[in-house]
């Protein structure tokens, strides 16, 4: 996966999780510390028309197919070799009249493939590690873990004294784990095996479809025998769907 790539899906990513208008590119740029064509306004806005319409058919967060903002910039920034860089392949013209012998002409025109030597094998071993940390899946592990670590950092959370919770295991992190979280109540076991519209922890309603049937299950036949949380639901998408479409 090269670069821009790389850097569009984080943008697509996170611009379907904010409302209101996305960053711009140069904004993203520095916050992100990504490489987006900072110029190319016209496929900006062409992409947040996208987002706008997006989210006025299926609500927020922004779920569906969004234009393809990775074809369009690739096409924008096709490279083109600057005119300072041509200037050197060509060489500079003698100070005299008198012709150059072999030797020096020979160094003019060696110096411009000494430019031309391939990227050396350690840059391309460093993009392949890269790829392979953004590959690594977000697990039941990683949840937990950064559960934890966020209940440190709030230490006023509802989620410090409860157990009786049903967790939604996203796949990726959340910033605020007390909107998937659930309490498990009567009306909260009755849907959670099929999915529906849970009311979260922090006051949010959100409708999860997409969830392990499996596991939903187990969860509902323990804290019917008198089981103790927390639990934890797998689902499809940090959005709530059925099938997971964030990614290009």
């Amino acid at each position: 996966m090269n670069t821009l790539q790389s850097d569009v899906r984080l943008y697509v990513r996170k611009a379907r999780k904010t409302r209101g208008i996305p960053l711009s590119f140069a904004e993203f740029n520095i916050k992100y510390k990504t490489k987006l064509p900072e110029g190319a306004q016209e496929q900006y806005e062409t992409f947040r028309t996208s987002l706008k319409k997006a989210s006025k058919v299926n609500g927020f967060p922004i779920q569906g197919r969004l234009f393809n903002l990775y074809k369009a910039l690739s096409q924008e920034t096709t490279p083109v070799v600057p005119t300072s860089l041509k200037r050197e392949l060509i060489p500079p013209p003698t100070q005299s009249l008198s012709p150059t012998d072999n030797r020096s002409l020979q160094q003019v025109v060696k110096k411009p493939r000494i430019e031309e030597k391939p990227a050396p094998v350690e840059v391309v071993e460093e993009i392949k590690v890269q790829e392979k940390v953004e590959a690594e899946p977000y697990t039941m592990a990683h949840f937990k873990s950064d559960l934890a670590l966020w209940k440190v950092e709030n230490p006023g959370s509802k989620l410090h004294k409860e157990t009786q919770v049903v967790y939604f295991v996203a796949n990726e992190k959340v910033n605020n784990f007390e909107h998937f979280a659930a309490k498990l109540t009567r009306n909260t076991g009755s849907i959670l095996e099929t999915g529906g519209i849970f009311k979260m922890r922090s006051g949010l309603k959100k409708e999860i479809l997409g969830m392990d049937k499996k596991v939903a299950q187990d969860i509902v036949a323990s804290v019917t025998n008198g089981g103790k949380g927390p639990f934890f639901l797998p689902i499809s998408c940090v959005t709530g769907a059925e099938n997971c479409n964030c990614k290009l």
